[in-house]
């Protein structure tokens, strides 16, 4: 099981992928407006995704530099102990990310359960994940 303290309440998860679902679908199912966008389109499409949210409003443009370029290097390390020490670049991100084996660490059972889980997920697929 999983708990999870939000702002008003805690709520008890069947389990980490019973989380990533509800938490979601919970937004996707809602009956008021809303935009979901990935993370990942930002980090890798940034141009094109908020170009994309613009037109969502009102057809606003999108005058972006497309020259802009993100930062490659790791911030500067600050006094943050809530986020830890160590920071990231865009090109270690991608490497770290596009490298690491997801199910490594996982039993054949949690695995097992996992992929049961999500296989027919609806919010796995609207987002466009594919199982490992």
């Amino acid at each position: 099981p999983v708990w999870v303290r939000y702002k008003s309440e805690t709520r008890n998860h069947k389990s980490l992928a019973h989380m990533w679902m509800e938490w979601y679908e919970e937004y996707y199912n809602a009956d008021w407006p809303r935009l979901m966008v990935r993370l990942e389109d930002l980090v890798f499409y940034p141009h094109e995704t908020i170009r994309q949210i613009c037109e969502c409003f009102d057809g606003a443009s999108y005058v972006g530099d497309e020259n802009v370029t993100l930062p490659l290097e790791p911030s500067k390390p600050k006094a943050d102990y809530v986020h830890g020490k160590d920071r990231t670049g865009l090109i270690d991100a991608i490497i770290k990310h596009a490298t690491q084996n997801r199910t490594q660490g996982m039993t054949e059972e949690d695995y097992a359960f996992a992929t049961a889980l999500l296989r027919d997920s609806e919010i796995r697929k609207v987002f466009g994940y594919q199982m490992p």
